[in-house]
């Protein structure tokens, strides 16, 4: 992917009327959301929408399907009430990307419901707690094709603009959003766009590898319960040990993973 004249090449435009006229903004920062939506179209609908008073620069639908409504240097209406490291208005200086997602699901029998009535099986969804939240709740996976989509749009933008971070919607607003929730792996996100944490301590690095499958899980033990959203396929992790059938490994954050499922260096 590319971006030229600000906007992003090979994907449909349509230009949102939500959008702060003739203010120039410097793209720093990209906040990730999910639209709690029924799906992309009517996302995109609303959005484009007089009036609706919200905009964001993307739409990425589960398919990987990516639809532009507003140049990455025009403010559009995504962050809302926010702030960053001090900093008030993060539409000034922030690209909005929202993700086709339902959001946070209420189990109903062996079903898991969204807020507007449409049900997912259980291979759709994963179990977790906010990290601004204690209880568990149940939240939508994003797809491979979806976060595969959003990974090469992410790395378009912090090839062309001055990107310091990356962030979602809960990390700028805390207490009032929760998108896009733990099924995100921003971690992940973060290490192939900025590299590996500095401030994290020192390790004895046993190997090297990447995840060979769509979506693995991490655990906080071998075959203990679930920490955290599952890494994505071709995420590069450290090794650190090995106990069995399971490796402790880094990746920026760190936790274990059944090593059937790391192709070793």
């Amino acid at each position: 992917m590319e971006v030229v004249n600000d906007k992003l090449q090979g994907c449909d435009f349509q230009q949102s009327p939500n959008i702060s006229e003739g203010t120039i903004m410097t793209p720093q920062l990209i906040v990730v959301h999910f639209t709690a939506g029924r799906s992309a179209e009517s996302s995109i609908s609303h959005l484009l929408k007089p009036g609706s008073g919200a905009s964001a620069h993307l739409v990425i639908g589960l398919d990987g399907s990516v639809t532009q409504l507003a140049r990455f240097n025009q403010r559009a209406w995504h962050a809302g009430r926010s702030s960053w490291r001090g900093r008030r208005d993060v539409n000034s200086f922030s690209i909005g990307i929202e993700l086709d997602n339902p959001g946070r699901l209420e189990p109903v029998g062996d079903k898991y419901r969204a807020w507007f009535g449409t049900t997912y099986s259980a291979d759709k969804v994963i179990k977790a707690s906010h990290k601004h939240e204690h209880k568990v709740s149940c939240w939508h996976i994003y797809p491979e094709a979806q976060l595969e989509a959003c990974m090469n749009v992410c790395e378009a933008l912090a090839e062309h603009y001055a990107i310091a971070d990356i962030v979602g919607h809960e990390d700028i607003s805390p207490g009032r959003k929760t998108d896009p929730g733990p099924a995100f792996p921003m971690d992940n996100f973060r290490s192939r766009l900025f590299g590996r944490d500095t401030d994290s301590e020192p390790s004895v690095i046993e190997g090297r590898g990447s995840v060979n499958t769509n979506l693995l899980n991490f655990r906080d033990a071998p075959d203990g319960v679930l920490d955290g959203p599952p890494l994505t396929e071709g995420t590069r992790v450290d090794i650190l040990e090995r106990q069995g059938d399971w490796l402790r490994v880094d990746v920026v954050r760190r936790g274990w993973v059944s090593a059937g499922y790391i192709r070793e260096d």
